[in-house]
């Protein structure tokens, strides 16, 4: 009849297990372990009771395409449907007005890079290099072509035109025609755009000028 008491002074101990969400772009940094593409790693936080607690994360990794396709003069962002900004790398980098297609068409040599926005990351090309373009225009005798740039449609003025040659960066002639005119209007909408060449014969010489067909 000598009832014995035992009382139990207990404490519950819970693991826990948790969730994280993250964006980043081209890399993320957790507890330790840099991630470069998407994926749901899992970190074991030890408890001192033995209780672990493991949280997982959600990672989504963006990135920016930011190969450029080059085509002579031409450079094109690999990157579709974005937010472009052309730079010369010869000027420090600087943005380049009005550049801001997924193409470029460089009118002098020199060294080119596409800075890119999709909407998730901004990042930026490797330069380009462009050259042989840099060519010197001899003014011999005043040669005006207006509008330039141009849609195709162009008027060329000067004294005493004896005969004009219109060819394309590579070289190839376009066209050529015997003129004896003080102006010429000529129709190029055909062609493709990008940068020509007009070499003009006067009395006094041949006059070179550049011109681009947008």
């Amino acid at each position: 009849g000598c009832d014995s008491i035992v009382t139990l002074d207990l404490t519950i101990n819970y693991s826990n297990t948790g969730d994280t969400t993250a964006i980043a772009c081209d890399s993320f940094d957790w507890y330790g372990e840099t991630y470069t593409s998407s994926a749901t790693p899992t970190h074991i936080f030890t408890n001192v009771a033995g209780c672990d607690s493991i949280v997982t994360l959600d990672l989504t990794i963006n990135t920016v395409n930011i190969e450029v396709t080059s085509d002579g003069i031409t450079l094109t962002a690999d990157e579709n449907s974005a937010i472009y900004q052309w730079i010369d790398c010869d000027d420090n980098g600087n943005f380049i007005s009005g550049e801001t297609n997924q193409s470029f068409t460089a009118n002098t040599d020199g060294s080119y890079a596409v800075i890119i926005d999709n909407g998730s990351c901004i990042d930026t090309s490797l330069c380009y290099t462009i050259s042989g373009i840099g060519i010197k225009e001899r003014n011999n005798t005043p040669i005006k072509i207006y509008p330039n740039p141009t849609r195709g449609k162009i008027t060329i003025e000067g004294i005493d035109i004896k005969n004009i040659i219109i060819s394309d960066v590579s070289g190839t002639i376009i066209k050529q025609m015997v003129v004896n005119d003080k102006q010429v209007d000529l129709d190029l909408s055909k062609e493709a755009k990008g940068i020509y060449f007009l070499k003009a014969h006067t009395h006094q010489g041949i006059n070179i000028v550049k011109f681009v067909i947008e």
